[in-house]
């Protein structure tokens, strides 16, 4: 089948457009909305903390946050149709629901993080602590804020000393963290009527503390995971370095999103530069990278040698950490990937000559069934120069075929069920 590029580019906008308006949540069936919305709307303050830091500003703004109020509010579409037919009939949005790491709604009943066990609290009431911070917002029934705080108010109480890494932990608490952080962005810059259920200094310290910091330490903090277990952590951290206003290590995940120079393995290297590979010769085992047989340059998007639903999972993390970069209006060095206020610095979309949007395009050329052209490359690298994908490293083993495993899939496994990220 021949390539039809316009087409193919206006599918791409679209889907990526989508992508970087995603978060996880559940899809359900579609409810009314005739007696959620109150009287009350609670306010935004809008800081700039000490180091420079917008918030809100984990992935959402002001702007974005008070557009979907009104827009819902006043019955638009599409945003109307998501509310109704994602958000508010979800389970994670009843005004009963409970924290799965607490039978008393007081205290947790682990205060440990130490396994899978927890990691599936942690994953739950994440879920359920963004959900009920947005319907606290759209609605400003503050049984929603109550909900909400409940459960940041458990999490708060974990013992820093008891976390501990476990298997696969870096995979998937990442994402978690970064759907509670959002929802105490939310709590913490928005207004409330009732006295104990705002947020205070000590919830900053205690959630800071507490959960954010022992989470990213422990769990999080590592720049040498292979492929999109590299970026898994990163949203996650990312986020928490927002929230708490950590410049330094804000600007170290930036850099290990764009390039990860210093990664041990370029091959594993799960960065823009590296997953989204601009490809100019075939490389085989045994030889050395810079030392191939010269091909026509084009972009390829290195997981997908591995299966289609890790090759989905790339630019889901790549859209949601581009829209973290995106709310604190940070611009990259074009070369270094550094965040840079130079006047040749560009937009994290633009870096690269638009790497993530011809990654993206070349994603679905091959899931909508377009000829996709594939050229064997290393995913294993032994030394080699950092700055070029390890160029005249040695070739440890290489991805030889785009893997049909999960193609033309355009729900699960490929991406989850999600919630367009409160609708912006």
């Amino acid at each position: 089948m021949k390539k039809k590029g316009k087409v193919l580019s206006v599918i791409t906008a679209i889907l990526m457009i989508a992508q970087i308006c995603l978060t996880a949540l559940p899809v359900t069936v579609k409810a009314e909305t005739t007696s959620v919305f109150t009287d009350y709307l609670p306010t935004i303050t809008q800081a700039t903390d000490d180091a420079g830091f917008i918030h809100p500003g984990v992935g959402l703004t002001k702007e974005l946050l008070e557009n979907v109020r009104s827009k819902v509010r006043a019955g638009a579409q599409p945003w109307t149709y998501y509310f109704t037919t994602m958000l508010l009939p979800a389970p994670e949005a009843s005004k009963t629901i409970t924290s799965s790491n607490s039978s008393d709604g007081k205290t947790p009943s682990a205060d440990y993080f130490n396994s899978q066990g927890i990691e599936g609290r942690f994953i739950a009431d994440g879920i359920k602590a963004y959900a009920q911070a947005v319907m606290y917002y759209m609605t400003g029934d503050e049984v929603y804020r109550a909900n909400a705080m409940m459960i940041i108010r458990i999490w708060e109480q974990m013992d820093p000393a008891k976390y501990a890494y476990y298997t696969d932990a870096h995979i998937h608490a990442g994402v978690p963290l970064n759907r509670m952080v959002m929802a105490a962005e939310i709590l913490r810059y928005t207004s409330t009527q009732t006295e104990s259920l705002a947020w205070t200094d000590k919830d900053t310290a205690d959630f800071t503390n507490h959960l954010i910091v022992p989470v990213t330490e422990t769990l999080l903090h590592d720049q040498n995971h292979f492929m999109n277990q590299h970026t898994y952590p990163i949203l996650g951290a990312m986020a928490g370095y927002i929230f708490t206003g950590n410049k330094a290590r804000y600007n170290e995940a930036v850099e290990w999103f764009t390039v990860n120079r210093t990664a041990k393995d370029q091959g594993f290297n799960g960065s823009i530069k590296a997953l989204f590979r601009w490809v100019t010769e075939e490389e085989k085992p045994g030889t050395k990278v810079g030392e191939g047989t010269p091909v026509e340059p084009h972009v390829q998007q290195m997981e997908m040698g591995r299966d289609q639903a890790h090759g989905g999972g790339d630019l889901t993390n790549a859209a949601i950490i581009t829209r973290l970069i995106h709310a604190q209006g940070t611009k990259i060095d074009p070369v270094a990937g550094t965040p840079s206020t130079a006047d040749n610095a560009v937009d994290i979309m633009e870096f690269l000559n638009d790497r993530i949007l011809g990654a993206t395009n070349y994603f679905w050329q091959f899931m909508l069934g377009y000829d996709t052209p594939w050229t064997p490359q290393a995913y294993a690298i032994t030394g080699g120069d950092p700055d070029n994908v390890g160029r005249g490293g040695y070739i440890r083993d290489t991805y030889n075929f785009l893997s049909p495993a999960y193609r033309g899939g355009l729900t699960p496994p490929i991406f989850g069920i999600f919630i367009p990220t409160i609708l912006m």
